[in-house]
């Protein structure tokens, strides 16, 4: 018996009658529906990517330059100086 056994026999006690007393956890899991959270992660990749386009789409000319040539330069220097 491994570990998925014992995950398995997990129960919780819910009362009434002995034969219907216990309910499995792996009952539980089986019985909810997950397609909402795939639309809640949907819903959440949209949004933060629409954020972080609209960031890249406010940022200046400089300030595009500067992030373009942190690749090519030599010297250790932040792009949010200005300089």
């Amino acid at each position: 018996r491994g570990l998925r056994a014992t995950a398995a026999a997990v129960c919780c006690d819910v009362g009434g009658p002995p034969e219907k007393k216990k309910i499995m956890v792996r009952d539980i899991v089986s019985a909810l529906d997950y397609s909402d959270c795939a639309e809640a992660a949907l819903l959440i990749f949209v949004v933060t990517f629409g954020f972080i386009v609209y960031g890249a789409l406010r940022l200046s000319r400089q300030a595009t330059d500067r992030f373009a040539s942190i690749p090519l330069s030599d010297e250790v220097k932040d792009p949010f100086d200005g300089k």
